[in-house]
């Protein structure tokens, strides 16, 4: 199963609306809602709620005394996809050595 949630939903729409992410062709607002929609006509692909015990490993995952804007939102997906039992799956070199949940998909 795959599962989308409000962040990696938004974060979806944002990056179709990209023209950078998008080879020089993004989509407009409506075309990124409808190519989020046809995720759904697969039934192995659901929208997960963000589950209450992510917040509390969040602040653990993001309390260091490290300054660096952007693992805030490594922390959130990964305390989020952790305190669902799921499995993380990305693109992101730097966010799969940042946890034990995730794996770099190669494509």
């Amino acid at each position: 199963m795959i599962c989308f949630t409000r962040f990696t939903q938004l974060g979806f729409l944002r990056l179709a609306t990209t023209a950078a992410a998008m080879d020089g062709k993004p989509y407009t607002m409506a075309r990124a809602w409808e190519a989020y929609d046809r995720f759904y006509e697969d039934e192995r692909v659901r929208f997960h709620p963000d589950p209450a015990e992510a917040e509390a490993r969040f602040r653990r995952m993001a309390s260091d005394n490290t300054v660096s804007p952007k693992l805030w939102m490594d922390a959130w997906l990964l305390s989020s996809a952790d305190a669902a039992g799921g499995v993380l799956v990305t693109f992101d070199k730097a966010l799969a050595s940042r946890g034990a949940h995730c794996l770099l998909s190669k494509r």
